[in-house]
């Protein structure tokens, strides 16, 4: 992992949530076809927008 992209997962683990990392994984997975469309809607980076789907899904996956 590169130090920019666990800035950014660190910077996102702090200012969102479980909750809302979740809710943001479930929203790419049932409204978006690609990661891509989903960094473009809200207006994030490729580092940002990965790591808000990589964690989002693991989150979830741990509460099943």
């Amino acid at each position: 992992m590169g130090v920019g992209k666990l800035k950014t997962n660190k910077m996102i683990h702090t200012i969102l949530t479980d909750e809302q990392l979740i809710n943001l994984y479930l929203d790419y997975c049932n409204n978006f076809i690609t990661p891509e469309g989903f960094g473009l809607h809200y207006g994030l980076d490729y580092d940002t927008y990965m790591n808000i789907i990589d964690k989002g899904r693991e989150l979830n996956n741990n509460l099943n």
